[in-house]
């Protein structure tokens, strides 16, 4: 098979995020910040619920 079409497009990206580093970066870490903040809030939504009820017994 004639991967040359798949070997471009990764060339084209890393060449992309290579020239624009400081954007790319800073898209990074605003992605990463909500993703985890979103993760963050259901691990300690689940936590809390778990917690209250082994107190009420």
């Amino acid at each position: 098979m004639n991967y040359k079409i798949i070997e471009n497009l990764f060339a084209n990206i890393f060449q992309l995020v290579n020239e624009h580093r400081i954007i790319t970066v800073i898209i990074w870490f605003a992605i990463m910040f909500f993703l985890i903040r979103k993760l963050a809030k259901k691990d300690n939504e689940w936590h809390l619920k778990d917690w209250f009820k082994k107190n009420k017994l």
